[in-house]
């Protein structure tokens, strides 16, 4: 998700002017570094949580076709994909975030059994034969049902 040196939306351009930005982060998209530093890295570092996520999938999963609503960076879609899914279709609204897991798809060799798709899960429409077998999601957010969670979740 580079983005011409000099565009405003570069991360470097939206800090302080004394302030040294490093380079693995030149012109990338500040709403990408600011999201992963607010939700994300914390949650992708809580192996606590990763874990549990893990467990809770297990058995669960395999040979199940499975979406996962609100998808971020694709940890719990490369979880399923991981733990024997037969399909799993990821569904993420923000451009920054559907960038984000690609690369990570990419890094963990998954891209070619998880399908991403960029939208707002209660605007996509799934054939009948992409039904899911199983849902899952981690988008309540800091205050539980900060992400509108229940709205995603009913139209699932």
């Amino acid at each position: 998700a580079h983005l011409e040196g000099g565009s405003v939306n570069c991360f470097e351009n939206s800090l302080d002017q004394d302030h040294w930005c490093p380079q693995r982060l030149l012109g990338q998209n500040h709403e990408l570094i600011h999201t992963v530093n607010d939700w994300h890295f914390a949650m992708l570092n809580d192996t606590d949580r990763n874990w549990f996520f893990w467990h809770a999938l297990e058995g669960v999963v395999k040979d199940k076709v499975v979406l996962d609503i609100g998808s971020g960076s694709g940890l719990l879609s490369m979880m399923a994909a991981r733990l024997g899914a037969s399909k799993v279709t990821a569904i993420e609204g923000n451009t920054e975030m559907i960038r984000l897991a690609e690369k990570n798809l990419e890094r963990n060799k998954q891209q070619e059994k998880v399908r991403l798709i960029h939208n707002l899960s209660n605007r996509v429409k799934l054939k009948p034969e992409e039904k899911a077998d199983v849902l899952v999601s981690e988008t309540l957010g800091a205050l539980m049902l900060g992400e509108g969670t229940l709205n995603y979740i009913v139209d699932a």
